[in-house]
């Protein structure tokens, strides 16, 4: 859905999915998809809730251990700072 643009659809199903991971305590896709959220609120230009999300999806990664996963969310921040001139 997000890459087809429809952010409204994307956005319902990523909430839809957290929703669920969250409840089995499957904290890896549960990363994943605030991530998504995150992508999602990037391309509404939603900073500021971008910036909230990706933090909680690095706390997650932290939780987990997995540095492996914590590029897109690093990426996205520092995406962030840039465009807000936050260096």
């Amino acid at each position: 859905m997000r890459r087809q643009g429809d952010l409204v659809a994307a956005r319902s199903r990523y909430q839809s999915s957290l929703e669920l991971f969250r409840a089995i305590g499957d904290n890896i896709s549960a990363s994943k998809t605030i991530a998504g959220l995150g992508t999602v609120a990037f391309r509404e230009g939603n900073y500021s809730e971008v910036r909230i999300l990706f933090e909680e999806a690095l706390t997650y990664y932290h939780r987990v251990h997995s540095s492996f996963e914590m590029d897109v969310p690093m990426g996205m921040l520092g995406a962030i700072a840039i465009r807000e001139e936050d260096y």
